[in-house]
């Protein structure tokens, strides 16, 4: 075999530019060489086909310690490319125009088609640097919905809910639906915060305390007292996905008296962040909802007080729970509405 040279890069993987691009070849030398002589032996084999490869595709995700819900999505993505470009057709001989065309017939918003050819793109990407196939020429060309497009079917205002609303959501309907909207309201829960049994990390009985799963950024919330109570009377969920969630909350939707439209229980989340930013507190709205200091300050804010925190849960139990009276008040309102 003829001597080929391979770098060693710092992630612990032998690599090589080929073809204007640095491709890795595992941590085994001799077999990074193996690969590496395949790469360079001419085309990939006929059975590189979009069918092909997503098997391959598929079967090494599920070797990897990913959430069933993201394996899921995967697996739709997978579908729907084999379905559109054609399980039987070559990888390589894949065109811009025929992603055009997929992505229409995809028939789903803005959004969401450019998440499927993200991953389309990234499944090619994967069986590119592994041998599996050869990426086909302009897949950098390859283009989906606009930002423009995006921006134009993205909801604003619509996509939070009202105070009278929450209230109803948090007052009427079983105990499991209310601490749904607890969670979401009070800490800004999201599903696959529920799903993952993030409300279980409680300490000292009113802080949550831990990483958000999602980011694996820290978070810290203070629960109100009412959040309290219905942890203490039933803090089990029962639903180990965020599809789940989603129908237990369209159903507790439907047993307070709420049309939730379009909006899901993550609009619960949009709602207590919006209404958290009237206290000013930027910094500590970012540690509740477990999102990233952006640019320097995560060097340099390395502390919040849970005092702050405090008061940014307060600030959102007062606008929900008592825009103008009583706690007790505002209860019987709803009760008896």
């Amino acid at each position: 075999m003829p001597r080929r040279v391979l770098t060693l890069h710092p992630n612990g993987q032998w690599c090589r530019r080929v073809g204007g691009r640095l491709r890795y070849f595992g941590r085994d030398y001799q077999e990074a060489v193996r690969r590496l002589a395949s790469l360079e032996s001419g085309p990939p084999t006929p059975e590189a086909t979009v069918g092909s490869l997503v098997d391959q595709w598929m079967r090494w995700q599920q070797s990897r310690a990913i959430s069933g819900e993201t394996l899921a999505w995967y697996r739709m993505c997978g579908e729907k490319a084999s379905r559109w470009l054609g399980s039987s057709t070559p990888v390589e001989s894949i065109k811009p125009e025929d992603v055009e065309r997929f992505v229409a017939a995809c028939r789903l918003a803005p959004t969401s088609a450019r998440n499927v050819l993200r991953v389309v793109r990234g499944m090619v990407s994967w069986g590119d640097d592994v041998g599996a196939c050869r990426a086909p020429r302009g897949m950098r060309a390859w283009k989906g919905p606009t930002e423009a497009q995006v921006r134009s079917t993205r909801r604003g205002r619509e996509m939070l809910w009202s105070a009278e609303e929450c209230r109803s959501l948090l007052l009427r309907g079983g105990t499991r639906g209310r601490l749904l909207c607890h969670l979401g309201l009070n800490l800004g829960f999201g599903p696959a915060d529920v799903a993952h049994g993030a409300h279980q990390q409680v300490e000292h009985g009113e802080w949550l305390s831990g990483r958000r799963r999602k980011t694996g950024i820290p978070r810290l919330g203070w629960l109100w007292p009412e959040t309290r109570e219905l942890l203490g009377m039933d803090g089990k969920i029962g639903a180990s996905s965020g599809s789940w969630i989603a129908v237990l909350f369209d159903r507790h939707c439907r047993d307070a008296g709420v049309d939730r439209g379009a909006r899901g229980m993550y609009s619960l989340r949009r709602t207590m962040r919006t209404v958290a930013d009237q206290s000013g507190d930027v910094t500590a709205c970012r540690l509740l909802m477990g999102h990233a200091e952006p640019g320097m300050e995560r060097f340099y804010v390395l502390d919040v007080s849970r005092e702050r925190v405090r008061r940014v849960c307060m600030l959102v139990r007062s606008w929900v729970l008592d825009p103008g009276g009583s706690d007790d008040l505002r209860r019987d309102e709803v009760r008896g509405g």
